[in-house]
């Protein structure tokens, strides 16, 4: 085959392709739907009924900015890193994880020591079941949004996307829990809030690994 041919060929086969947006703007428009999500789901579920009187304690706020800040850094940098050349930034990975550590931080110093009196809750609240399944459905859609689109980037850390992406679907899931969960106890809150934010995230990389890397292997196959 003549190199003619050859470009002719490659010519022909040649498909248009759409341009994405720059990654600000689709974080931007997936937060906005994962907002959604979330404010239809908490009210749904229906606002703990002491909601006002928490608004104006100081933990309380404080941890809810962290979750908020959590969930904008690591959004921003989950669609960040879908961008090859865009990742190498030191910042994109580590401004997550601070944030992460920050909220932690803020749960274990409480000075409210998160005090709550066990009978004045139902036992269904005791073991932190009810939580389990809010989370679930709190982050489920957010997440396969996010996915869907991340996958048609060109992520190149996978592992690191899929972290991230998943821990602001958890962050932001843990902002609406916050709403609606009566149950303040330290132990309640490591296990059932902060912990289902580390299983989020690790879920995301696991996620990232096996769903954004096909998504490339595609690409470079097309």
């Amino acid at each position: 085959m003549t190199n003619d041919e050859l470009v002719q060929k490659l010519v022909r086969e040649l498909r248009s392709v759409r341009r994405l947006r720059g990654f600000e703007w689709r974080a931007l428009v997936w937060a906005a739907l994962a907002f959604g999500w979330m404010a239809l789901v908490t009210h749904a579920l229906s606002a703990r009924p002491d909601l006002l009187r928490k608004l104006g304690e100081a933990p309380f706020l404080a941890e809810g900015v962290a979750l908020l800040a959590l969930f904008v850094a690591s959004a921003r940098s989950a669609f960040r890193l879908s961008v090859p050349g865009l990742e190498r930034a030191g910042s994109t990975r580590a401004l997550p994880l601070v944030g992460l550590g920050v909220w932690m931080l803020l749960v274990v110093v409480d000075p409210s020591g998160r005090v709550v009196e066990a009978a004045s809750l139902p036992r269904t609240f005791l073991p932190g079941s009810p939580c389990a399944w809010k989370t679930i459905v709190l982050v489920f859609a957010p997440a396969l949004c996010a996915f869907l689109m991340l996958r048609r980037a060109a992520p190149l850390s996978e592992g690191w996307t899929g972290l991230c992406a998943l821990l602001a679907c958890g962050a932001l899931a843990m902002l609406g829990t916050q709403m609606v969960c009566r149950n303040d106890s330290l132990r309640h809150v490591l296990v059932f809030h902060v912990g289902a934010v580390l299983v989020a995230a690790a879920v995301g990389i696991v996620a990232g690994r096996l769903f954004l890397r096909r998504a490339r292997v595609t690409t470079r196959g097309a």
